[in-house]
């Protein structure tokens, strides 16, 4: 029976992690991606750096120190190769191979290496594994085998014994432990077993005890800071002196000084590595991959649909438009861009973040100690968006550096301060006093239809530095005072969740509960939804999200992120009896990293339609992020399409996920029908059809394994399963002649990151250039006239992220 991928080639990332003793059946492929580690075996160590390679023979008991900033690539191969290869009685690997060498044949290794990474990390098939793999092992043995005399037959039920032997050892390493009591144990004698053990593995059972002990002892030496005599005791060691002459005798130095001299190349790590950090971990590795084609192929997709009595929708991705920080939308060319996406689309609320920074000098502190208050820059921002036909949606966020208990500072290109106030009665009468003018300016009716926000509960968890949990809760209690005491019909929510700090139980339900308990409960709840498997716990979400240098977190190989996460968290709020409150995507996209190259192209624009189609009834409101590219919370921007969030670029053009916007806006306002890549809507006698062929990332860069420079690469990251082919009958037209309106968003319409790669991908535009790639960017457009006698059959070809509307209008 065929092997599945998972058997057949097995990988992980070993990071600062050491392995004190492991034995394995089949081959087990060291490669260092970066910093340093030590290999050791029964008669040799070897220290591999970054591009170096070690390979192990199996059955043969090895351990792994890691350096302290290492990275290393452990992929085992199945047992079962080195028979399809005839080499399982070739003897022994011998193999270490240094990042320097570069010979023909090395560099084919190298290759078939990065080929087997690339195609585990996507999940590829057996056949697809099985050239690669062969073709490696029988190139390893030919130049690296060393014959050891006669090979050793293993037998199931003596794998078995020496598998439950070390299990023992690996979790009781520091008990007194006896080969006695493990023979009892697998029901054998102990001289069998101590036979077995050393025929199988070349090493005793105490030999093998004692170099597990080492491997945990040495751990202790390099990170914490116990005394020699406490690491020697708490490892298994009968005294110190036992544990210095164990060390002594396999590392040639004394604990003592082994702890110096490693910390110290723990501090001064390999210089070598930097070569490979810009990019991902694994392109040390996959940049001599030669060949990452992945097999494509083509399929169909039908249904029959019955055009019945429909479903009324409202659009709740129309909800709530994005402008991003208060001083950015006084600014002329922003509110261009809001101009035009109202008027194009139509939005009804308009959500603005930062409107206490600094740069809208709404108030500072006098010597007095009282606060003083002004409204000019937050009066023109309301205006504008009044008169734009939009309802305020406001942040209060963050904090007037005159309030600031500490200043903290994230972004490098923003006046925002992350940080609790210092003075809760000034943060209070603050806000009172803001809300007050706007009843005085507008009245109490029209303040009642805004909304207002805190910012976001993240910074608790995340930016632990500055905040605390107890800061953040009387934060918004005194904020929710200050609102409410103007008018109890204000609406006032929170806490903008990351999608796993939601349903935690020590943070979003914690603080939840603790605000029922006070009966004091937001008027709404908003989530930033980004597709992230985690954000929080990521180790390094908070370095990456600082230097936007990588994709902050893991992204979701859930296509249906979305969809499962609301669906989750409403059941969480119906056991917690909090399903009254509304909920609102208040930022909601890919990724947090403002570096996506996907965000430019017509993969965005597949997933929006794809998500929102989806999740059409299932949250009140939802906001994309962001409207344009002219939000900078980093300074650096290297060229037009730079991977940032909006749907417009800074100067205006359009992007794809714009164009799909203005698709869905003309759909119909009743639902029919929909399966994977369609959806079917009217509005009376008009018809649309919505078809989309999306594919997802690529696991190499979803999993923050790859990172991409050159925009002519951007379509790399995606899968590329090949076109998919559509055909729809739709059922219970009204019979006669009607309009068939064909509208197709793909690479070669209505993208302009594409007409801008075909330009030559320049980094600077005139402004003709700007105005001639606005206007060439426009969906394909195809029009025919079609007899309907009730029934109608649909058919359409997509390629991989394509998107389609088809409009039908009865015309006669």
């Amino acid at each position: 029976m065929p092997l599945d991928t998972q058997s057949f080639v097995k990988y992980d990332l070993l990071r600062s992690q050491s392995d004190p003793f492991t034995i394995e059946t089949g081959i087990t492929i060291l490669y260092e991606l970066k910093g340093h580690a030590t290999i050791s075996t029964a008669d040799r160590s070897e220290v591999i750096r970054t591009g170096d390679l070690m390979a192990v023979s199996p059955m043969q008991l090895f351990s792994i120190q890691s350096g302290h900033s290492s990275v290393l690539l452990r992929m085992l191969i199945h047992p079962s190769v080195l028979r399809l290869t005839e080499t399982d009685d070739a003897g022994v690997l011998n193999c270490r191979i240094s990042s320097e060498e570069n010979s023909e044949d090395v560099l084919k290794i190298r290759q078939l290496l990065a080929a087997l990474l690339r195609i585990c990390v996507n999940h590829g098939k057996e056949s697809e594994l099985r050239p690669p793999v062969m073709e490696l092992v029988i190139r390893l043995y030919e130049g690296y085998a060393v014959r050891a005399g006669d090979t050793q037959k293993y037998s199931m039920r003596n794998l078995k014994l020496i598998d439950a032997v070390l299990a023992e050892i690996k979790t009781k390493w520091q008990e007194p432990l006896s080969i006695r009591e493990i023979a009892a144990g697998q029901f054998v004698s102990a001289s069998y077993l101590t036979r077995c053990f050393k025929s199988y593995t070349g090493f005793g059972f105490h030999e093998c005890l004692t170099e597990v002990r080492m491997g945990h002892a040495v751990d202790e030496l390099r990170y914490s800071e116990k005394s020699i005599t406490e690491i020697a005791l708490d490892n298994g060691f009968s005294n110190v002196n036992s544990f210095i002459g164990y060390f002594r005798q396999k590392y040639s130095l004394t604990p003592g000084t082994w702890r110096k001299t490693f910390r110290d190349l723990d501090r001064h790590p390999d210089s070598r590595q930097e070569e490979y950090e810009p990019d991902g971990i694994m392109d040390a590795l996959l940049r001599y991959d030669t060949n990452p084609h992945i097999e494509k192929r083509t399929w169909s997709v039908g249904a029959s649909i019955q055009l019945g009595r429909g479903e009324p929708v409202k659009p709740a991705w129309k909800e709530i438009l994005n402008a991003g920080y208060a001083h950015d939308v006084l600014l002329s060319p922003l509110q261009k861009q809001i101009h035009r996406a109202q008027k194009e689309i139509g939005f009804t609320y308009l959500r603005v973040k930062g409107i206490l920074d600094d740069d809208m000098s709404v108030c500072r502190v006098k010597e007095d100690g009282n606060l003083q208050v002004g409204f000019h820059f937050l009066d023109r921002l309301t205006d504008l968006i009044l008169s734009e036909g939009l309802i305020p949606m406001l942040e209060f966020s963050w904090i007037p550096r005159d309030l600031v208990r500490k200043e903290f500072r994230f972004f490098d290109a923003r006046e925002s301060v992350m940080s609790p106030p210092k003075d809760l009665a000034l943060w209070e009468k603050l806000i009172a006093e803001v809300v007050c003018h706007w009843v005085l300016r507008y009245g109490e009716e029209e303040v009642a239809r805004w909304k207002f926000t805190m910012p976001m509960f993240n910074a608790v968890p995340v930016f632990s530095q500055a905040w605390s949990y107890e800061e953040y809760l009387q934060m918004y209690l005194v904020a929710r005072r200050g609102v409410k005491q103007i008018s109890e019909s204000f609406q006032l929510g929170g806490f903008g969740f990351y999608t796993d700090v939601a349903m935690d139980e020590n943070m979003g339900l914690r603080f939840l509960r603790e605000l029922r308990e006070r009966d004091a409960l937001p008027d709404f709840l908003t989530v930033q939804c980004q597709s992230h498997e985690i954000a929080v716990a990521d180790k390094d979400f908070y370095i990456y999200t600082a230097d936007q240098s990588h994709t902050p977190s893991t992204v979701s190989a859930d296509v249906d992120f979305v969809a499962h996460f609301l669906q989750h968290f409403r059941k969480i709020l119906a056991k917690e009896q909090l399903d009254h409150l509304p909920v609102y995507l208040e930022e909601w996209t890919c990724t947090l990293w403002q570096r996506d190259l996907s965000g430019d192209t017509i993969f965005r624009a597949s997933w929006l339609c794809r998500n929102i189609l989806q999740n059409r009834n299932a949250v009140s409101g939802i906001g994309y992020w962001l409207l344009t590219d002219w939000l900078t919370e980093w300074r650096e921007l290297r060229s037009l399409y730079h991977g940032g969030y909006g749907l417009l670029t800074q100067n205006g053009i359009a992007k794809a996920s714009y164009r799909v916007l203005q698709m869905l806006a003309r759909l119909g306002t009743d639902y029919i029908d929909s399966g994977e890549g369609w959806y079917v809507s009217r509005s009376g006698k008009t018809c649309t059809i919505m078809l989309y062929h999306y594919c997802h990332y690529e696991e190499l860069y979803r999993l923050r394994y790859k990172r991409l420079e050159d925009p002519r690469q951007a379509y790399e990251i995606f899968r590329n399963p090949g076109e998919v082919h559509y055909e729809l009958r739709l059922n219970g037209f009204e019979s006669g002649l009607y309009r068939m309106q064909e509208e197709t968003l793909s690479r070669n319409s209505g993208s302009s990151f594409d007409e801008w790669l075909r330009m030559g991908a320049p980094k600077e535009l005139t402004a003709q250039q700007e105005e001639w790639l606005e206007q060439v960017s426009m969906p394909s457009i195809r029009q025919s006239y079609r007899q309907i006698d009730q029934t109608l059959q649909i058919t359409a070809e997509l390629e991989p992220n394509d998107v389609r509307m088809i409009t039908l209008v009865k015309v006669s």
